[in-house]
């Protein structure tokens, strides 16, 4: 599809999922705000902000891809144009691409550690020690992403320079960059993850919501693990260029985890809703699925409430499936009638006991 070799088409669709993926956790974050009238606050203004630059980054991305190689590595792309030098718009246009998609990126990543903080800085509104360490994460937080902007943009001097081959120009050392930023970017997260692990832990919460937490947290620490993988992958210290397809397909991951860990929280109040609200359907038909086999068994069973043996005979109640055995009189004559009552007495018979909500009968058998 769109002239792309198989490592382009992986790529193709790895953007889109993570797009897709990226938009519906923000949009269901927005739902349950507007759902539960909450209101829209600081940390999902963030997380719109984020989630817009991170579609133009996939965008720049997609077509970068189509129009610049459809999916070639950057040493194949420089063989084939020493071959066929009228081909060098596919790495301007791969270059160029790849310069803004990166430039994108870098907000919607600043975006979603805003939007963490902001809402961990809602929730944690009493504890002024935390209100001051996150409020220092913000700042360092901030200072790495202009930092980082700053570098990026003076990469190449001039900017087109990165892209227009032709053109003379100063660059530095792409894989270096990207590592310096990209180990910053990964100390950050860590401190964003473990900063309120303390408070949480010290609350007194629920088995399920402490699980719910953890598991929260574990997903948090997948994002650290995905900036590390993502280092591992692009950085190679022998060539000028990094492996552009792994360090996007990974920085989508990254992205993309980041984007759902930040929204899990919010949506609380709208897993509690759909839980309660399947909750009372599967209970509504499991009462009338239950009141179906009842009065069935009760029609069909007529006769398991007494049961005679000789002379003698013992009365036997059924309630909810749990048999109890209760001595009847042993000295009924023949043809005399007996009264079995439940929930009631019934001379020696212990009485029942019946549970609220059950129906109370009673029956006479001529024994023959």
């Amino acid at each position: 599809m769109y002239g792309l070799n198989a490592k382009g088409q992986s790529l193709f669709d790895t953007d889109i999922a993570c797009a897709s993926i990226s938009a519906f956790a923000v949009a269901l974050r927005v739902f349950s705000k507007v759902w539960h009238k909450q209101g829209i606050r600081s940390d999902d203004y963030w997380s719109i902000v984020a989630l817009v630059f991170y579609l133009t980054s996939v965008g720049c991305m997609q077509w970068g891809r189509v129009t610049g190689g459809g999916g070639m590595e950057m040493s194949e792309m420089l063989m084939l144009v020493s071959e066929h030098p009228e081909k060098i718009k596919l790495i301007e246009h791969f270059l160029e691409a790849s310069f803004l998609g990166y430039t994108f990126v870098l907000v919607a990543q600043y975006g979603v550690k805003m939007s963490v903080l902001f809402f961990y800085r809602r929730i944690f509104f009493i504890t002024k020690g935390y209100q001051r360490a996150s409020l220092a994460v913000m700042a360092v937080a901030t200072a790495w992403f202009i930092a980082t902007q700053i570098v990026n943009l003076l990469t190449c001097q001039p900017i087109d320079s990165f892209w227009r081959r032709l053109k003379v120009g100063t660059c530095l050392n792409f894989n270096v960059m990207f590592l310096v930023t990209g180990i910053f970017d990964t100390v950050i997260d860590m401190v964003i993850l473990l900063l309120p692990v303390r408070m949480a832990l010290a609350l007194q919460l629920p088995m399920r919501t402490r699980i719910a937490v953890a598991g929260i947290f574990a997903l948090g620490g997948f994002v650290v693990i995905t900036n590390i993988i993502r280092l591992r992958c692009i950085y190679n210290p022998n060539a000028r260029y990094v492996r552009f397809s792994e360090a996007e397909r990974w920085l989508n991951i990254h992205v993309v985890t980041a984007f759902v860990c930040a929204s899990l929280p919010v949506c609380k109040p709208l897993w509690n809703t759909i839980s309660r609200a399947a909750g009372n359907i599967i209970s509504h038909y499991t009462s009338s699925i239950r009141s179906m086999l009842g009065a069935s068994n009760n029609k069909s069973e007529n006769t398991s409430y007494i049961r005679m043996n000789g002379l003698g005979g013992s009365l036997t109640s059924k309630e909810r499936g749990i048999e109890s055995v209760y001595p009847a009189s042993s000295d009924k004559k023949l043809g005399q009638t007996i009264t079995s009552v439940i929930g009631g007495h019934e001379e020696d018979c212990e009485p029942l006991h019946v549970p609220k909500g059950s129906i109370v009968y009673s029956r006479k058998v001529d024994v023959v």
